[in-house]
């Protein structure tokens, strides 16, 4: 919505503030066929895995280690055609990931962390 016009009705008032960017917020009529598209786009193109992870601190430190490691990659960056580029916040367009948390002062995995979580995405392959 914002590469095709920032100042569309649906991103006000603000650069994060206009209901197509707020979690949860009611769909308008004009942006509804956008947010169908989006839908579509994700449940074609992408694949998702869920790892379970039970204790809430482990879970949120392999959050953050995880983002912060993919956001320090220096080999991995956005394509030039990627929507994160046309985000309000600087630091999605930067980091290439839809985050925003942990992309600069996030602390990456190390390399017992990493060794876990590839354990625990092994037994979710079931």
């Amino acid at each position: 919505m914002r590469r095709r016009d920032e100042n569309d009705p649906c991103l006000r008032p603000g650069p994060g503030q206009g209901h197509w960017e707020k979690q949860d917020a009611k769909t308008c009529s004009r942006c509804r066929s956008i947010e169908q598209d989006v839908s579509r786009l994700l449940r074609e193109r992408f694949r998702f895995r869920c790892v379970e992870v039970v204790d809430r601190g482990e879970r949120n430190r392999l959050e953050e280690g995880i983002i912060a490691a993919l956001a320090g990659c220096p080999r991995c960056e956005p394509s030039s055609g990627w929507l994160g580029r046309y985000a309000y916040n600087p630091d999605v367009g930067e980091s290439g990931l839809w985050n925003s948390s942990y992309t600069k002062k996030g602390i990456p995995l190390k390399q017992k962390e990493l060794t876990y979580f590839v354990h625990l995405v092994e037994l979710c392959k079931g």
